[in-house]
């Protein structure tokens, strides 16, 4: 994965951020903070030797600074949307000083603490966020019991940080430009950079809090599903108050729910989890309790690590889970392993358990669906509230506008990622029973239209290469944005003309689906009008197919090669080419030079040595299999103007579309030529040559 571009983050967050919000310093509970340690705070302020100093040296930075004009300042910033400056590294330790003299003013119990970030931020468990970009937002606010713990081992991780703190030297910095309605600030497009890493990161959260310091001056920032809240601006030195609220807030008086955490998950510390686990040392994961969903009466326990995240900052924001029941009073687990998903959904369109209901029959290449309802949070003497942003945001629910809402559910169906395939006989295998599961919907009229790695998992268990194929080696999930026809009774005419008929209405989003995924004919339309068929999702198959080839040679050499191998750094090459892109332009760059079919074919230009590895782990049958659909793309697809010159020649006058049909055939005869590989020996590329 790796950041978007600067401009396509700009196009996203315009229209979705709302200035001089005072009901941000609402949620954060400013009013909460004593007034009598405000003031007190305030005087010792003015008089502390360190305070004093440390404004003295800040000021003097902000007056450098505030002579340059502003395309000077954001010039040194946009070499990276993920790096800090040399100025704002010589803000650190007096905005540290501040920091600490508030948090640690009276004897009332600090719970966080602001500290500045000296290496780059990561996640410590790469499986379910690989390629996440290092970043160095320039404050953590990190729980001072695991400061205390890690005194000599600083924690460096995502999954530590409660909230971040983004520093600009000038005042001409703000987050607010002149023109809110046409441009969006370069410090809200980083702080944006930082939520989008943090959203996918931490398990469970609803929003990310960013507080925000440019010059003097400074305000607080949430991130939700719907866009942006910021409060209105201050000078520190003029409303000093104000700056020691919400410190004071966010180190000692908001909970871990103010700053975002679902109230309705809760994580299991690391002594019970291992007794739930029946583990004898700490688990390499958080566990979590998930209370019970709709009217169902389950507990939820999570177990290992994510199937799969979400890397989008203001999209459906997915997580994947491995579940067990749990027993409240045994404190144990009890019943199978089943797949939870948790993801937000518009609230004026169709939820995805209710698109599970409207299925006629079952398939085995499908997900079984369970239970699944939307979240709903149940505050101790009231009513539940449905867990939208616009509930997080006014307390108010009313969900006819669009505005998100927060929906899980449970399946039944057990499997693993599509990239953990232990042979390519299993992958292709599990890529038809999903396919076809896909036709099946198709002809119940439901379009799935978000063809992803995550949507389609590989049966959880060692396939048996001597076993037939029984259509359940893989299954499709995720149909959340799937479009399902209503059947609406229509009487048109008068008397004896009167006739009735059924009319199909259709819901679901207009443009949806991974962008890296996606059909060519969607992304060159973008927001256009174009209607999403059946064969834009079997398109995305190619795709899907083409990334977990990759990502498990990936995953291998990882293991098995050191970082600088020439074959490594150019299947990670490979990989970032084909998949390594957010946005819409950069993945249309990507697909019109063929990525990642150009690689997995064998045919690229790159020199011999840094193609051993994909050539030596690709069978024949599978390089032939990705030339054939690169091939089968590229008639009217990849090359149009080409492909409109041949049609001139006396060709077709259209290309065939891209079937389940043709696919079918394609991986049918791979399955067929691999079976025979298996029994007279595995032939690769690199031993054909």
């Amino acid at each position: 994965m790796s950041s978007s571009a600067p401009d396509d983050l700009e196009n996203e967050l315009l229209g979705r951020i709302e200035y001089d919000k005072n009901e941000v310093f609402d949620r954060l509970k400013l009013q909460l903070v004593d007034d009598n340690l405000v003031h007190q705070c305030r005087l010792a302020f003015h008089r502390d030797d360190r305070v004093a100093e440390a404004k003295t040296e800040l000021k003097t930075l902000v007056a450098s600074a505030n002579v340059l004009s502003l395309d000077d300042l954001d010039d040194q910033q946009c070499r990276s949307l993920l790096n800090s400056g040399e100025w704002e590294l010589d803000m650190y330790p007096h905005l540290r000083t501040l920091f600490d003299f508030i948090t640690d003013f009276s004897s009332a119990t600090c719970l966080r603490r602001l500290v500045e970030t000296s290496v780059p931020v990561q996640e410590d468990d790469s499986s379910y966020t690989l390629g996440f970009p290092k970043a160095v937002p320039d404050f953590r606010l990190l729980d001072e019991a695991s400061l205390d713990a890690k005194a000599s081992e600083q924690p460096h991780l995502w999954s530590d940080t409660h909230a971040f703190c983004v520093v600009k030297p000038s005042n001409k910095q703000s987050p607010k430009p002149g023109d809110p309605s046409d441009v969006v600030s370069l410090i809200t497009l980083q702080s944006s950079q930082y939520a989008r890493l943090y959203a996918c990161s931490r398990p469970f959260r609803l929003f990310a809090v960013c507080l925000l310091i440019f010059g003097s001056e400074f305000c607080v920032g949430i991130f939700d599903r719907g866009g942006l809240m910021l409060s209105p601006i201050y000078d520190m030195w003029e409303h000093t108050d104000v700056f020691i609220r919400v410190i004071r807030s966010l180190t000692s008086v908001v909970t871990d729910v103010d700053l975002g955490q679902d109230p309705t998950v809760r994580s299991l510390p690391n002594d019970i989890a291992s007794i739930v686990l029946e583990q004898s040392e700490p688990p390499a994961h958080t566990s979590y309790l998930v209370e019970p969903i709709g009217d169902d009466e389950r507990v939820w326990c999570t177990v290992e690590s994510p199937v799969w995240s979400s890397l989008s900052l203001f999209g459906r924001g997915t997580w994947v889970w491995y579940v067990h029941e749990y027993d409240v009073n045994g404190r144990c687990l009890k019943g199978a392993k089943m797949i939870m998903k948790t993801a937000w959904r518009q609230g004026n369109r169709s939820s995805e358990s209710i698109i599970h209901r409207s299925i006629k029959g079952q398939h085995p290449g499908l997900a079984k669906f369970l239970v699944g309802a939307d979240v709903e949070h149940r505050a101790a003497g009231q009513r539940p509230e449905r867990m939208s942003v616009r509930y997080l945001r006014s307390g108010q629910n009313n969900v006819n506008n669009g505005s998100p809402v927060l929906h899980r559910l449970v399946l039944s169906t057990v499997g693993r990622p599509l990239w953990e395939y232990e042979s390519e006989l299993e992958l292709l295998l599990g890529v038809r029973a999903a396919l076809d599961a896909h036709e099946f919907l198709c002809d119940q009229g439901i379009i799935h239209r978000d063809i992803s790695p995550g949507n389609i998992l590989l049966r959880d268990r060692s396939y048996n290469p001597d076993s037939e194929p029984d259509g359940g080696e893989g299954f499709l999930t995720d149909l959340e944005f799937a479009r399902i026809p209503d059947a609406v009774t229509v009487i048109e005419g008068v008397g004896e003309s009167q006739r009735t008929h059924t009319r199909w209405r259709e819901h679901g989003a207009p443009l949806t689906g991974n962008v890296q995924f996606m059909a060519l004919d969607i992304l060159r339309a973008g927001n256009g009008s174009i209607e999403h068929t059946a064969c834009h999702d079997v398109e995305s198959f190619i795709w899907v197919l083409g990334y977990c080839v990759l990502r498990k040679l990936l995953n291998t050499l990882k293991d098995k090669v050191p970082r600088r191998d020439p074959g490594r750094k150019a299947v990670e090459e490979a990989f970032h080419d084909a998949f390594g892109h957010n946005n819409v332009r950069s993945v249309l760059i990507s697909r019109r030079a063929c990525m990642p079919l150009v690689w997995l074919t064998g045919e690229s230009s790159k020199p011999e040595h840094m193609l051993g590895p994909i050539r030596e782990n690709t069978s024949v049958a599978m390089a032939a299999l990705f030339g054939n659909l690169r091939n089968l793309l590229s008639r009217g697809t990849f090359y149009p103007v080409v492909a409109a010159a041949m049609r001139g020649s006396g060709l077709a006058a259209e290309d065939p579309p891209i079937t389940h049909a043709v696919l079918r055939e394609m991986l049918d005869t791979t399955i067929k030529c691999t079976r025979t590989q298996a029994t007279h020996g595995w032939e690769t590329q690199e031993s054909r040559n």
